[in-house]
């Protein structure tokens, strides 16, 4: 409202206060252009959770997770972080990084391995930083990685949608190495019946070609893969493909609210929150 005109803003500022609403939608319910909807049927429309429960009609057929940091904490890795750049909040800048490069990759049509990315990242971090880099720091992030713990809110999340019913895969843009890898070591490998990798098709998400290929491999339409993860920019990909969204809010994580740009159809703060309405919507 800062950018209106003062004489508009003072028209306006009813239409944000929550007392005012109702009085707000019998005035725009004798408008032509929602003639015929009445202040009731308004309301639900501008309802957020009636707008999930009408994205979500029924319940998707395989729920797609991220890994990193979606599953499991990235946050683990700050000593390493701190102990190079004397600051550990450099491991978002980091993972910000490699998947920014990752993505350039993907748009110039040209592949390199996710593990070579994020240690290239490393190294031109050191350099920006002023700070060496050795190879034993290369290193240690890469076995830091393999070894990352679950949430707190993930394990019992997962195992309550498994229960469910639901079909359960994972999508990542790190490679997946059968019997080995961060699920087999956070205890949670068994509860997928895939892991995908982005690596497969040598391109990396957001773009549409992975999505495709978890559809492709577990049999089922696109419309009904929903993608969870706690990065809005791969829910933008899931949903510009044509899949269904969850938005799990990791501390310091907001959807992009632009206009054009897809929402996911659930956004909450914690893993539970997001089976629970799942798990809600299998049962109705």
């Amino acid at each position: 409202m800062c950018a209106l005109l003062p004489d508009a803003n003072a028209r306006l500022a009813p239409i944000f206060e929550r007392s005012n609403l109702m009085s707000l939608l019998d005035q725009l319910t004798r408008r032509p252009v929602v003639a015929g909807l009445g202040a009731t049927a308004l309301a639900a429309l501008l309802s957020p959770t009636s707008i999930r429960a009408r994205a979500l009609d029924r319940p998707p057929s395989v729920l797609v997770f991220d890994v990193a940091e979606s599953l499991l904490d990235l946050q683990v890795m700050r000593p390493l972080f701190q102990r190079v750049f004397g600051n550990a909040a450099v491991v978002d800048d980091w993972f910000g990084e490699t998947i920014l490069y990752s993505e350039s990759a993907t748009l110039t049509n040209t592949f390199v391995p996710f593990g070579q990315l994020g240690a290239g990242v490393l190294r031109t971090l050191g350099r920006i930083h002023n700070v060496p880099i050795s190879e034993a720091d290369v290193a240690e992030l890469g076995s830091g990685l393999a070894r990352l713990p679950p949430h707190p809110d993930v394990p019992d999340s997962l195992r309550s949608l498994k229960a469910a019913g639901y079909r359960l895969v994972t999508l990542t843009d790190s490679p997946v190495i059968p019997g080995r890898g961060p699920l087999q070591a956070a205890g949670l490998a068994d509860l997928f019946e895939q892991q995908f990798t982005a690596e497969t098709v040598r391109r990396y998400k957001p773009a549409r070609e992975t999505y495709q290929m978890v559809a492709q491999a577990t049999g089922v339409e696109l419309a009904e893969l929903c993608m969870i993860a706690s990065h809005p920019w791969d829910l933008i990909g899931a949903r510009t493909a044509g899949c269904s969204a969850a938005l799990i809010k990791r501390p310091g994580v907001e959807p992009l609210v632009v206009a054009g740009l897809k929402q996911p159809q659930i956004i909450a703060p914690t893993l539970v929150e997001i089976a629970t309405q799942l798990i809600q919507l299998r049962h109705a």
